[in-house]
C-alpha cells in the first residue's frame, strides 16, 4: 500500500548531485521532501508534486522526509539511449542504466575470462554508518590507498541519499563507487555483487573494497528477518572470486536491545550459519569485564575454529577521533555514547591496513 498526497514546492532547502531536499506544503502544513531528479526531473519553487507520504505517516525512520513520485508540471522527460538494463524493474519508477556488463564488460577479455581478485581485501559492513570510519582508518594509515565502495540493494537504493559517501568522494577519500542489484547512482552500475566485485577490481585496481548497504537497513527483531544477513553470504562470494573477506563486527555495550548487546546476533548469525567459508574477523581489545563477555560469545559461536580471529588495540584511534570531534554516528549514538561500536569498526579497518601492507602497497593491476 502507498499513501499519496499532492504538495506545492515552497523552497529548495539544499541540493547536490542527483538529489534535492524540498520544503513542500502538503495537507495544509509544511513538510520536507526528497526529490531524485534522475527519476522525476528537477524541481522548482511553485511546482506541484505528487508525494509518497507513507513512511512519515507511519512514523518510520526516513528522517521526516516525504518522497517525490512526480512533478506534475513536467509533462515529458527524455533519457539518453545508452544501455538497456532497468533497475527497480516493473515499478512506475523503473530507471534505465548503462550497466558495466553491457557497456564495458562485454568487450573486456579480462572481464569475460576473469581470473580472480588476487586476494584483494574486501570489508563487509552490516551498517552504512560503518563506511565512513572504515575509510578514515585506512586512509589515515595509508593515505594513497585506493578504496572502492560497493553499495548493495538491501537498504536505500539511490546512492545520492548518502551524505557520507558524497563527502568521502568530494574529499577524494573514496576512489569510486559501484551500485549493484537495484541500487543505482554509483560511478558504475552492475547487475549483482559478483560483477560489482569484478568490475571494481578490474577498473580501479583497488587496494581494498568495502561492501555495505545504503542508509536504512531493515530489521524485524527476528533471527533471519533482517537485511544484514547478506554479508554472511558475501563472505562466500568473495572467497569464490579469490578475494580476502574481512567481516566488520557489530559490537556494542550501549545497546539496550539484548540481541545486539556485545556482538550483535546479526554478526553471529552471519559468521556461524551463512558464511560457509572463512573470513578474517578483528575485534577490539576491551576492558576486562567486556572482554570476558565478548570472548564468551566468540567461544560459544565457535568462531575460532571457523574464521581467522584477531584482537587489536584501537584506543589511540578512538581517542584521536574524539579529539577531532569526528561526527560519526550509528543508530543515533555518537562516538562518545557508543565508543565500542566504533572500536569494532576500527579493528576491522586496521586488519585491512595490515593485509594491504602484506599484499604490497604498490601492488595493483594495470587497467585492462
Amino acid at each position: 500500500m502507498i499513501r499519496l498526497r499532492r504538495g506545492i514546492v515552497e523552497k529548495i532547502l539544499w541540493s547536490r548531485k542527483n538529489i534535492q531536499a524540498l520544503l513542500v506544503k502538503v495537507d495544509s502544513s509544511f513538510a520536507k521532501a526528497i526529490n531524485y531528479p534522475c527519476l522525476t526531473g528537477e524541481a522548482k519553487e511553485g511546482d506541484e508534486t505528487l508525494l509518497n507520504t507513507t513512511a512519515v505517516w507511519k512514523k518510520l525512520g526516513t528522517g521526516g522526509f516525504h518522497f517525490v513520485v512526480a512533478i506534475l508540471s513536467i509533462k515529458e522527460k527524455d533519457i539518453d539511449v545508452k544501455g538497456h538494463l532497468m533497475k527497480m524493474r516493473y515499478t512506475p519508477l523503473q530507471i534505465k542504466v548503462n550497466s558495466y556488463e553491457e557497456s564495458r564488460g562485454i568487450n573486456s577479455l579480462a572481464f569475460l575470462n576473469f581470473k580472480g581478485m588476487e586476494r584483494c581485501p574486501v570489508l563487509l559492513a552490516e551498517l552504512h554508518s560503518m563506511v565512513n570510519p572504515l575509510v578514515c582508518v585506512i586512509k589515515e594509515k595509508i593515505p594513497d590507498a585506493r578504496l572502492v565502495y560497493i553499495m548493495t540493494d538491501s537498504a536505500s537504493l539511490p546512492m545520492a541519499l548518502s551524505y557520507n559517501i558524497y563527502q568521502l568522494k568530494k574529499n577524494k577519500l573514496l576512489l569510486a563507487t559501484i551500485t549493484c542489484g537495484h541500487a543505482f547512482g554509483g560511478d558504475l552500475e552492475t547487475v549483482n555483487i559478483f560483477t560489482a566485485l569484478m568490475a571494481g577490481f578490474l577498473e580501479y585496481s583497488p587496494h581494498a573494497m568495502i561492501i555495505a548497504p545504503g542508509p536504512g537497513i531493515v530489521g524485524t527483531g527476528t533471527k533471519y528477518g533482517n537485511t544484514s544477513l547478506e554479508q554472511g553470504e558475501n563472505v562466500n562470494r568473495i572467497n569464490l572470486l579469490q578475494g580476502n573477506p574481512i567481516f566488520v563486527p557489530r559490537v556494542s555495550f550501549a545497546e539496550k536491545r539484548r540481541r545486539h548487546y556485545g556482538i550483535s546476533h546479526h554478526t553471529l548469525t552471519c559468521l556461524t550459519e551463512l558464511s560457509l567459508t572463512p573470513a578474517e574477523v578483528a575485534f577490539p581489545v576491551l576492558e576486562k569485564e567486556q572482554m570476558s563477555y565478548l570472548l564468551g560469545q566468540i567461544k560459544r559461536a565457535n568462531l575460532f575454529s571457523k574464521h581467522k580471529v584477531y584482537f587489536l588495540h584501537v584506543q589511540k584511534i578512538i581517542e584521536k577521533w574524539k579529539k577531532r570531534r569526528e561526527a560519526f554516528t550509528t543508530m543515533g549514538r555518537n562516538i562518545e555514547e557508543d565508543p565500542i561500536f566504533f572500536e569494532g569498526v576500527a579493528a576491522a579497518g586496521l586488519r585491512a591496513v595490515k593485509l594491504i601492507e602484506e599484499r604490497g602497497i604498490n601492488t595493483w593491476r594495470k587497467k585492462l
